[in-house]
């Protein structure tokens, strides 16, 4: 016989605690003070209930929290640059602009003249004739207005932007100056002024002239200017509406200046100097080669009253080795049937100043600049301003250039001769002009 069991008593004992602790509670319960100590008397029969009383203040009260500080300078980067903190949010930042500089010229001696026809071939293209016009050179060259562009990449080593390194590198070409004049029929007056060094008179070299020689020349003259550099950034003192810091780096800029002139030209008569029928070409080129490295310090000021508008200023000194190559390389090609003969020496470069020289020297290169910001989001600026670039020392082409010659170094003599000499002459350099562009802040 199986004897079942009855279920054991677990949940009569758990009701039984329950109702005892639910009397426990409402008696102690404050309510119970609502249902005893705040009866009033009774009013046309109901009883009259009345708000509880205060509770009684605890032992330790927790101190307030500090009071928040409204003010946050207006340079501070956006809150959630400082809260989403990772690899790049908060730190890395780039920029663009597109410059639009203008440059120092170079005054060039008058190059290339022409004369109106019948003039004769001894007094063709001669500086000083009435009949004679300057068609290339004689003015400044590279002074006018050219694009460039410029990139900048920055790093900060916290998202509160006290402490950062910024690298930027520029570039500024565009436009160059070029002559061209053709003349196949050799109808036309073409020459290369220059002056005889055994007279000390102006006189001319021919390329076209009517019945003598046929053909045309190219001149061109090119300028580029570069430069990088490495900054560190540190903050050194700040307001509610402005900052300032200082910078200190390394700078690398380099400027090349060339001028190439370049004639292609036949003989039509055995009295030009050549064998009639025979093809001459001819070629002078001058280049200089500008090169600086040195220790960039400088400083940074930013203020804005706490609209989307700042205004910002830069200066910078680099002070180091500025160093300039010049090279001067010339030759002359004949051609008469089946024999080509070349020569070293063209018109200007000749053996007596053709070569490399190099020098180096104490430079300073500078850097001033103002700008405009518009801060439309969180993590976008555009901004416009103007930079002035300052170069103490440094060569140009054209300057090189020694317009005396010795005739007897042309070909086809080419003989010896002292003149032209090597001219290592310099000067200062600056570009200055607008910018406009956009910094992005991860």
């Amino acid at each position: 016989m199986i004897r079942r069991s009855g279920r054991p008593p677990w949940g009569r004992w758990a009701l039984a605690c329950g109702l005892a602790g639910w009397c426990v509670l409402g008696l102690t319960h404050p309510s119970g003070a609502w249902q005893s100590a705040a009866s009033g008397p009774p009013v046309d029969g109901y009883e009259v209930l009345q708000p509880p009383l205060p509770a009684a203040p605890a032992r330790y009260d927790e101190p307030p929290p500090p009071p928040f500080d409204p003010i946050v300078p207006t340079w501070a980067p956006c809150q959630s640059l400082r809260t989403n903190r990772s690899l790049v949010l908060g730190h890395l930042w780039f920029g663009m602009d597109i410059l639009g500089w203008s440059t120092k010229g170079a005054g060039a001696p008058p190059l290339i003249t022409t004369s109106t026809a019948g003039t004769p071939a001894s007094q063709a293209g001669v500086l000083g004739l009435s009949t004679t016009s300057v068609v290339f050179g004689n003015e400044a060259l590279h002074n006018e207005l050219r694009p460039g562009g410029r990139l900048t990449i920055g790093w900060w080593l916290e998202p509160e932007q006290y402490r950062g390194i910024e690298f930027q590198w520029f570039e500024l070409d565009g436009q160059n100056t070029r002559f061209a004049a053709s003349d196949a029929t050799g109808s036309g007056i073409f020459a290369r002024p220059v002056i005889d060094a055994d007279t000390g008179l102006p006189t001319a070299v021919l390329t076209t002239y009517p019945g003598l020689l046929a053909g045309s020349l190219e001149a061109a003259a090119d300028l580029q200017l570069s430069g990088v550099g490495l900054l560190y950034r540190h903050l050194a003192w700040a307001s509610e509406y402005a900052r300032l810091d200082l910078l200190a780096g390394y700078r690398h800029a380099r400027l090349y200046d060339r001028l190439r002139i370049d004639e292609s030209l036949q003989s039509l008569d055995n009295s030009s100097g050549f064998v009639s029928g025979s093809q001459i070409t001819r070629q002078d080129e001058f280049r200089a080669i500008n090169q600086f490295d040195g220790a960039d310090l400088g400083a940074r000021l930013w203020w804005s009253r706490g609209s989307s508008l700042a205004l910002s200023g830069l200066a910078k000194a680099a002070l180091g080795a500025s160093n300039r190559t010049v090279l001067v390389d010339g030759r002359t090609s004949i051609r008469s049937g089946s024999t080509t003969t070349t020569t070293p020496g063209g018109v200007l470069a000749l053996p007596s100043n053709m070569g490399r020289q190099s020098e180096q020297d104490f430079g300073v290169l500078a850097e001033v600049g103002l700008g405009l910001e518009w801060q439309p989001a969180c993590y976008l600026k555009f901004s416009v301003g103007y930079t002035w670039l300052y170069w103490s020392d440094v060569a140009r082409a054209v300057s090189q250039i020694d317009r005396t010659i010795d005739l007897d170094q042309l070909a086809p003599t080419a003989g010896s001769g002292i003149r032209p000499a090597p001219r290592p002459t310099t000067t200062s350099f600056w570009a200055q002009g607008l910018t406009a562009g956009f910094v992005c802040q991860f």
